[in-house]
């Protein structure tokens, strides 16, 4: 699943920790809950669903937006009772992108004492999301079939996501920050000057990655040559391509995975 991790920093009374809190999006209500850590407050929801499951038909497509869920989807570890809580100013909001050089990583790498201690202290929003990686986020041919760059797709899908939801969420809509370490580095930096987020970002810190090194540029020769070395690339889709393709889409991801790291 493509999911969210929001952290918001709010003004909570003591009594309020590990409580549950309900956010209202675009999509359906979630519930959250309050942490503390090193005397910061903050509001945690775990795994937000901006798009559909890239699964099945939609393995190797452009992401879609999720559809709208009934009732309140509780994102927490655990149970409690409802509080809701309001915010008196819009704080800035740190988008994270996970490293792992496009083929390991998650939202998961970020426990949330750590951000509360380190973001959230300082008044800002925190949110990471998941992208799709590997084979499975970067596979490209020549065809319109198959693209290529569906992780960033994923990733401008959850900052779509997440600026529809600015006001519920308590973040700024215009002072958002995108940041991310040695891949997440990578992609912050082509987020950070793409023309199709012209004055949807309005800064970007990139550590260990930027736009303009070898992990971030793969040619129109150099992508579908990638694609049709690896063995399992070949074997299972591309005889011929569209077909077999179409007809592979349960082929277990773990098998192109062993094939690109030999």
């Amino acid at each position: 699943m493509l999911g969210l991790i929001l952290l918001v920093i709010g003004l909570i009374e003591a009594q309020l920790l590990n409580q549950a809190i309900p956010l209202e999006t675009t999509k359906g209500t979630v519930l959250g809950e309050v942490v503390e850590s090193s005397g910061t407050w903050g509001q945690v929801f775990e795994s937000i669903p901006f798009a559909k499951p890239p699964s099945g038909e939609l393995r190797f497509e452009l992401p879609e937006p999720r559809d709208p869920w009934k009732g309140v989807l509780d994102v927490r570890n655990q149970s409690a009772c409802y509080h809701y809580l309001r915010f008196s100013e819009k704080l800035p909001l740190l988008f994270w992108i996970h490293g792992g050089g496009f083929r390991v990583g998650g939202k998961y790498y970020y426990e949330n004492s750590g951000i509360l201690r380190n973001v959230a202290s300082k008044r800002i929003v925190f949110a990471s999301a998941d992208y799709r990686m590997g084979f499975e986020g970067f596979v490209a041919t020549r065809s319109n079939d198959m693209p290529g760059n569906l992780a960033l797709e994923d990733v401008a899908l959850a900052l779509k996501f997440l600026r529809e939801n600015a006001d519920s969420m308590g973040f700024d809509v215009n002072n958002i920050i995108v940041a991310g370490e040695s891949a997440g580095g990578t992609m912050a930096g082509i987020f950070g000057v793409s023309p199709r987020l012209k004055g949807e970002i309005h800064a970007a810190m990139l550590f260990s990655g930027f736009a303009s090194g070898p992990l971030a540029i793969s040619t129109d020769e150099t992508a579908p040559k990638t694609c049709y070395d690896n063995k399992a690339t070949v074997d299972y889709f591309f005889t011929p391509i569209l077909d077999k393709f179409r007809c592979q889409m349960s082929f277990m991801p773990e098998n192109t995975t062993t094939e690109m790291v030999k």
